[in-house]
């Protein structure tokens, strides 16, 4: 898969960069040992240098972008653990794109209508800046003792809608399309596999 920075006729292959999946690219459910597969969209933001001790106020002069990131999760195995880590970090568990957009494109932090969508179906329905901890805190925390590099990227949050939260829980199967979008940057769809 290749991410196009918006804007410009740059492309990077994905796979070069990080171990991500583009649009169109399918997720392995591993669902032989999986059963509760869910899905995530949530604001990706790029650094655009090294960040360390950076102040709230300040955080803006770090960003280089932002993307659309699906943050796919085992619920059933992130459980198991005291960590999130493993549930989080299997193979493929991790898409994004279809851009980066440039930070100057948009406010710090920027409130974008984000969406997932299961076969169609709207599933979560938010704004990015309502996430719990805003891109601000996010950064300047983890930069606290500790270097960002350039290239970096975070996550922030999901907002409610994922399959785990509903009633009954609706956790993803094969042959499962899940499309994630943020208005402004662009949308990204996988099937399960």
């Amino acid at each position: 898969a290749q991410i196009q920075l918006a804007g410009s006729r740059q492309a990077l292959r994905l796979a070069d960069v990080l171990r991500a999946l583009g649009d169109g690219e399918a997720i392995d459910g591993h669902l032989d040992f999986v059963s509760k597969l869910d899905y995530e969209v949530e604001l990706a933001v790029v650094l655009g240098r090294d960040a360390l001790h950076v102040r709230e106020e300040d955080v803006g002069d770090y960003i280089f972008g932002y993307s659309v990131a699906n943050d796919v999760s085992a619920r059933d195995v992130q459980y198991r653990h005291k960590q999130n880590f493993l549930g989080k970090s299997l193979d493929t568990f991790f898409a994004m794109g279809p851009v980066i957009v440039t930070a100057d494109e948009f406010p710090c932090p920027p409130a974008l209508s984000i969406r997932s969508f299961v076969n169609g179906e709207l599933r979560q329905n938010s704004v990015t800046d309502q996430v719990f901890f805003n891109i601000r805190h996010i950064v300047s925390e983890l930069s606290q003792g500790m270097t960002l590099p350039a290239g970096t990227i975070l996550i922030t949050g999901t907002p409610a809608g994922v399959g785990m939260g509903m009633d009954p829980p609706c956790f993803l199967k094969r042959g499962d399309v899940v499309t994630c979008e943020i208005d402004g940057i662009g949308r990204i769809s996988n099937p399960i596999r």
